[in-house]
């Protein structure tokens, strides 16, 4: 499926390639030097993705209703265990996996929730999220390649959350002076 908008201002036209559900390319045609000039390739995040953060995110809204803050992390990883269950939200606990340089294993480590197949959950019980506590939690989704991830602190007087990305995976914008490949 193709939506064109020919934007012509000037030498240039732009055309909008809907090549699959999750992915557009933009390609800009430079008429003076009869060429392509730009073309932009964007993955769009799966919706599916989104839905199943705000489920987790929803949970984790639950457990810190009900039971506030200033808990120890354990008490928020066990509340959150039932309310996954409760949300049927397949899960493993404490996932266990190993860490690589150069192909070569160097150690263990444990992230608090893997949901889905899909979706890495590090929670904190702290006063206010760091800098730091990103980093791991970005950290976690590069060394086990898993594409997205939440970051929830039950630690202060409302619920925080971020979101993390695996930069080696989501691509926001790719640009390519060459012409896309067609299927």
């Amino acid at each position: 499926m193709t939506i064109s908008r020919h934007l012509q201002k000037g030498r240039s036209s732009s055309n909008v390639t809907d090549i699959s559900p999750n992915h557009i390319i933009l390609c800009c045609y430079d008429y003076q030097k009869r060429g392509l000039v730009l073309f932009l390739s964007m993955k769009i995040q799966d919706s599916s993705i989104n839905d199943l953060t705000h489920k987790i995110i929803g949970c984790a809204m639950q457990v810190h209703r009900t039971i506030g803050n200033g808990f120890q992390e354990v008490i928020y990883q066990r509340a959150l265990s039932i309310e996954f269950d409760f949300q049927n939200l397949e899960y493993v606990r404490e996932m266990e996996m190993e860490i690589f340089y150069r192909d070569t294993p160097i150690g263990l480590r444990r992230v608090d929730f893997f949901v889905e197949n899909k979706v890495m959950v590090e929670i904190k019980a702290v006063e206010q999220l760091g800098p730091v506590h990103k980093a791991q939690a970005i950290n976690y989704c590069e060394a086990y390649k898993i594409a997205d991830g939440l970051l929830i602190n039950f630690g202060s007087k409302s619920l925080d959350f971020k979101r993390v990305y695996n930069k080696d995976l989501i691509v926001p914008g790719i640009i390519n002076k060459k012409k896309p490949e067609q299927d």
